[in-house]
């Protein structure tokens, strides 16, 4: 967590709880009545701080007591700088997924559902593990293609047959299309309510989010990761650089690389780029772990292959970091100003994991929405949550937050595939479900389960509104 950015905690709770006690660090700061049982929270120090949630069979905490949760929480230190945004993916109408949705089971004990598709009638070579609603997206589906659906549900012991199978197939959109800010069509297959005796898979439990940077390849990874996450912005001078968040999780070192590319951006195209960045490192205490101005004055055989920057302006840091949470800061050297690319790849996917990258910056009109890319890595699908925060950055003493943040994701192709306003419009039980949600109603969340591939996320303002917005790119999937 960082200090001075404001999170929401829910308790989940059966049907029989009336009231939750919020504890922190032994004094009690909420008696909740009324579900949700939540209580916000910004943290105003750094460090640990142990929450316990109480269950109570009456209002304000009267009746009997059930069994505690105890939840401990590490505080960091939030940068103080606020970066500026850039070019914006020009979208090509290329409906690339389906939502689809089906009917509740009836019986007791159902734990979630299987969502099974393919090429073929009959034949479902891919899986998608559904355990919070009856709807999932697909995405990364090929155009003209049909595809056939059939949903099953399970128990703790057993697994339904399969549904009925429905179909549908993915359209092209003619020439000159415009393309359609929301998913596509919505098969509708219903699972069969009688469960048999079958092995069950085990739904996947939502883990520690992890993001890292955008172009050139780096090893294969394991399944349901994320790779090379890079944020594009206009770096001014003073207080307005481009600052980067992240976290190292796991118990082992990690190796990571983090540039800052400016110049070469000037040859793909990009107008007024950084001409001479330079990079920061800084552990959760504010204390500096690594700088560097001219990439090629680090010594030989330290960068990997294939990662050395195109220009030797451009800042590179390889670092071993242990876990724990890190900022990384692009200024322009002397106090030069211009478009700017921090870049943070993993290339030690099997050690530990980097987990929640964030980055705050000054959202533009037209051109000057915030950027970030991502790539999903493995061989399966991962499911991710990316949020566009402002308003909260407000009550965080942010000035000049960005009231009314609008999210879009894209594919490859530049298709947009999603796009939200206000979170709790669409999927707002399953952002609920993440543990993850906004703190306030106006911002921004997509879920989606994405095909391995490049993705990036557009922040905007509603109705072309600026200000400073944060976007956040977190993995749902076990590690």
């Amino acid at each position: 967590m960082i200090k001075g950015t404001s999170y929401t905690l829910t308790a989940q709770a059966n049907s029989s709880t009336k009231s939750v006690v919020f504890s922190r660090d032994g004094s009690v700061v909420k008696t909740d009545s009324a579900t949700p049982f939540d209580y916000t929270w910004t943290p105003s120090s750094t460090g640990t701080h142990t929450y316990i949630f109480t269950p109570w069979s009456g209002t304000g905490a009267t009746g009997s007591s059930g069994a505690s949760t105890t939840v401990t929480f590490t505080v960091v230190a939030a940068p103080t700088p606020t970066p500026t945004p850039t070019p914006t993916p020009t979208p090509t109408p290329t409906p690339t997924s389906v939502t689809a949705t089906w009917n509740p089971n009836t019986e007791k004990g159902i734990l979630g559902y299987h969502l099974l598709y393919g090429t073929t009638s009959g034949s479902y070579p891919n899986t998608i593990n559904v355990t919070t609603g009856t709807s999932t997206a697909i995405i990364g589906l090929s155009q003209g293609t049909k595809y056939f659906f059939a949903v099953t549900a399970y128990t703790a012991n057993t697994e339904s047959a399969r549904s009925a199978e429905v179909s549908f197939t993915i359209p092209v959109p003619p020439p000159g299309s415009t393309p359609t800010p929301t998913t596509t069509p919505t098969p509708t297959p219903k699972p069969t309510q009688t469960p048999t005796a079958t092995p069950t898979p085990t739904p996947r439990q939502a883990s520690t989010p992890k993001p890292t940077a955008t172009p050139s390849p780096t090893p294969l990874p394991p399944s349901n990761t994320l790779l090379n996450v890079s944020t594009r912005v206009q770096v001014q001078s003073g207080d307005s650089v481009l600052i980067g968040g992240f976290i190292v999780s796991g118990d082992q070192p990690k190796k990571l690389i983090l540039r800052a590319i400016g110049p070469s951006l000037a040859a793909a195209g990009v107008r007024g780029a950084l001409t001479d960045p330079a990079l920061e490192l800084y552990d959760s205490t504010g204390a500096p772990v690594d700088s560097n101005d001219n990439w090629t004055s680090l010594p030989d055989g330290s960068i990997p292959a294939g990662l050395e920057p195109t220009d030797p302006r451009e800042s590179l840091i390889a670092a071993t970091l242990a876990p724990g949470s890190y900022t990384a800061v692009l200024r322009g050297a002397n106090g030069a100003t211009g478009v700017g690319l921090f870049e943070l790849y993993d290339i030690d996917s099997e050690n530990s994991r980097v987990a929640n990258i964030s980055t705050r910056g000054v959202v533009e009109a037209g051109e000057g929405a915030m950027i970030a890319g991502f790539i999903i890595g493995g061989e399966d699908p991962t499911k991710v949550i990316v949020r566009a925060i402002g308003p909260s950055l407000g009550t965080s003493g942010v000035a000049g937050a960005l009231l009314d943040p609008m999210l879009e994701l894209y594919d490859a192709e530049g298709s947009l595939i999603f796009s939200n306003d206000n979170w709790r419009a669409v999927q707002e039980k399953q952002i609920i479900s993440s543990t993850i949600p906004p703190a306030n109603n106006k911002e921004a969340a997509i879920i989606a389960t994405l095909s391995p591939g490049n993705y990036t996320a557009a922040v905007r303002g509603v109705n072309g509104t600026t200000g400073v917005a944060l976007v956040e790119v977190y993995n749902l999937e076990n590690p």
